[in-house]
């Protein structure tokens, strides 16, 4: 009612609507949580799905720990650290700062409000980060499981005991390590980890005043309230820098310092602070940051041209490198390839007694199966050297500069072509038939380091024990990533750094390069291929490895041999086309003449032993194809494993024995042929025969079978029919 002026009453305002409530949860919402959770978290969970590929399922790493199991509290030690704080540490804080600053996955924890998915954003970081401790026990299960069995068996014990106690330290530092993560907040109360914030906040600042405000994440938050810490971010930037950038610019350096079971946790976790970034960067922008880098990385090598060019060095310009005072006149002679004929002559002036009786030539065929073919290989000639390959109660006899020089050549394909380079390069460098190894303590190669009485076999073993694969591992992961810089900068890719581990170990055992008696180079693994020769002066056995062509197919030979050779008249070649001169190698290319082009100055014309062994041993993705750049900068071919074409080198060594006997008929050459496949003991086939004959024949009766009543409750009922009709044939009419 209006009062007497005429004024309204005031209206009391409306209550305000009561708020909503979010809709009760069901099961389909949780597992859109759980999955929304994964894929943000996706580059820690890549890692530790990477390490369980790795220690769980790569061959290479059946027994990777053992080593590390018996290498003492100081090695066990770094490898716990590491595996702490290189893989367990990031993947957490990437887990979590990925969680906190993601902006949309705070808004659906905002919006849903459920307990499950508030125990997914605190717990699943911590899960990641201790499943890297699983995955290691797996692989020192792994490892446990792959022990061998030795007639040592107190060894094998002693190693299972050894790895049963890494084991258990694994389990503990990953136990205590999740405690930590429960009760972090408490820890950070501590006042050295307070006095490590505020220095975290000082070193941080300039990060963030470089970068822009775009490129940083959000402000982080953790339970609907912001969370101001830098030491996370800090640890990740530390762990980036010293395990990804040194890795790219040292390579072969961080291999040697963490070998083997201790390169897992920065090969795996080196590249997760700088992809959670990313990641994180990418869910800011609503863009696939990652995907864009990864296309980049593979995509830039293709528009730039980049090819995983086989090395090539000039011979005479190397050679004084290596060896001070070396003439390039007495370099340029060796260029050209040694005719086979000549060859025969050199080795039967080296083996051929005064009435001209010459012993069988030897030649060596040995098969492919990457680093075991090249320890068998090099284990079988050790033995021959050494005279203790002891068949039917005997050796050969003789000195091992007498069987050295008995071996005319050796065809080898893949792994054991490192094997075989490795040999004959040893040879070259002893004197007096000595072996010239110096094993180390620290070696890889399980025997006695008394380096006065250890034999050839022990020394070739040791050349081949190495830490091969770290290297690899490591220019795969951070050269190879990163290969279009080769255009600019010096840059070895895997390849390259694998070569440079085969030079680092032979140098460590056998010494420096030299020259020796009729020889230009010896004492390493970086000297010139055709310098590795034999001549009129010095026999050593020629290397005949076997690679493949990616054009043809056919064999890519790397040979000091010739393309061709002369036999006596009269004579036809033993190999189609019989025309003269004769082929070495039928339906092949010698490695040598796809380097030569039409330019007029030669430039590279050589590779390093080490080159010329990977050219044969170019396993399926360890080692990428090999270009071939000739003189012209032309590209005649791509070479890859000898086993693609024949995995055994029997076929050149067949070749090479026939052509041998073309030129002189009075030689027999002695093809031995090495298999390194490991196979089940075949049984007597003759002696089975022989006791089926003896055994005495059966009678008649023993041949019946006899038909055993079926009991009555196997029995099948009768039908009911059936028995109505029995009843009715059996009733009286």
């Amino acid at each position: 009612m209006a009062n007497i002026h005429g004024a309204q009453p005031p209206v009391a305002p409306a209550p305000p609507p009561p708020a909503l409530s979010p809709p009760p949860s069901t099961w389909w919402d949780h597992i859109l949580d759980f999955f929304l959770t994964l894929w943000v978290l996706r580059v820690p969970l890549g890692g530790v799905v990477a390490g369980f590929a790795l220690l769980g399922l790569a061959p290479q790493a059946q027994d990777l720990l053992v080593e590390r199991a018996t290498a003492g509290p100081v090695a066990i030690l770094v490898f716990l650290a590491l595996l702490t704080f290189v893989w367990a540490m990031p993947t957490h804080y990437a887990g979590r700062i990925l969680i906190e600053s993601d902006t949309r996955y705070q808004a659906r924890i905002a919006v849903c409000d459920t307990c499950f998915i508030h125990c997914l954003s605190i717990c699943a970081p911590r899960v990641l980060g201790a499943l890297t401790y699983v995955a290691m026990l797996m692989g020192i299960y792994r490892s446990w499981l792959n022990l061998p069995t030795i007639g040592d068996r107190g060894y094998t014990t002693s190693l299972e005991w050894h790895l049963l106690a890494l084991g258990v330290l694994v389990f503990v530092t990953g136990t205590l390590y999740y405690l930590y993560t429960i009760y972090r907040e408490q820890i950070a109360a501590w006042p050295i980890f307070a006095t490590a914030e505020r220095l975290a906040a000082v070193l941080m600042a300039w990060p963030r005043a470089i970068v822009a405000d775009v490129l940083l994440p959000p402000t982080r938050m953790r339970g609907g309230h912001p969370v101001d810490s830098n030491l996370g971010p800090l640890l990740l930037l530390l762990m980036f820098v010293v395990f990804t950038i040194l890795p790219i610019i040292f390579p072969l350096t961080f291999a040697e310092l963490f070998p083997r079971a201790a390169s897992v946790a920065f090969i795996i976790g080196g590249w997760i602070p700088l992809l959670a970034y990313l990641s994180g960067v990418g869910r800011r922008a609503r863009a696939p940051f990652i995907t864009i880098a990864i296309a980049l990385a593979i995509l830039l090598p293709l528009f730039l041209r980049y090819d995983y060019s086989v090395r090539l060095i000039e011979a005479e310009k190397h050679a004084a490198v290596l060896v001070p005072g070396t003439s390039p006149d007495s370099v340029k002679p060796l260029m050209n390839g040694i005719d086979l004929k000549d060859a025969v002559t050199w080795w039967k002036s080296a083996n051929c007694d005064a009435s001209g009786k010459c012993p069988r030539p030897i030649i060596v065929a040995a098969a492919g199966g990457a680093s075991r073919a090249g320890f068998f290989t090099a284990s079988v000639i050790g033995q021959l050297l050494d005279d203790t390959l002891i068949v039917d109660g005997s050796g050969h006899g003789l000195k091992a500069a007498d069987i050295a020089k008995r071996m005319f050549a050796l065809s080898t394909v893949s792994g054991s072509s490192v094997g075989a380079v490795m040999t004959v390069a040893a040879l070259a460098a002893s004197r007096d038939g000595a072996q010239p190894c110096q094993i180390p303590a620290h070696s890889l190669w399980f025997g006695p380091y008394n380096n006065e009485k250890i034999g050839w076999r022990a020394c070739l073993e040791s050349l081949m024990s190495g830490d091969f694969l770290t290297p690899v591992a490591a220019g795969f992961v951070f050269r190879d990533v990163l290969r279009f810089f080769a255009l600019a900068l010096p840059w070895y890719d895997r390849a390259a750094l694998l070569e440079r581990s085969w030079e680092s170990y032979f140098a460590d055992l056998i010494g420096k390069p030299r020259s020796a008696d009729g020889l230009l180079c010896v004492g390493s693994l970086d000297c010139p291929f055709m310098t590795l020769r034999p001549s009129e002066k010095r026999w050593v056995p020629l290397l005949v490895l076997n690679g493949t062509s990616v054009g043809t197919g056919q064999r890519i030979v790397t040979t000091a041999l010739d393309w061709s050779y002369d036999v006596a008249d009269g004579t036809s070649c033993p190999f189609s086309p019989r025309v003269h001169p004769c082929q070495t190698f039928t339906d092949g290319f010698i490695f040598h003449d796809l380097l030569r082009g039409n330019a007029p100055e030669r430039g590279a014309d050589d590779v390093r032993l080490s080159t010329a062994a990977h050219n044969s041993a170019r396993f399926p993705f360890v080692s990428p194809p090999g270009t071939i750049v000739n003189s012209d900068r032309e590209i005649p071919d791509r070479i890859v494993d000898g086993g693609y074409f024949e995995n055994f080198g029997a076929q050149s060594a067949q070749e090479l024995a026939q052509a041998i006997r073309a030129i002189d008929s009075s030689l027999n050459p002695f093809v031995l042929v090495l298999s390194n496949d490991p196979q089940a003991p075949q049984p007597n086939v003759n002696a089975r025969l022989r006791k089926r004959r003896d055994r005495k024949p059966r009678t008649p009766r023993a041949h019946c079978r006899r038909r055993l009543p079926t009991p009555p409750r196997l029995r099948k009922p009768n039908p009911p029919n059936r028995q109505r009709a029995r009843r009715l044939s059996s009733s009286p009419t």
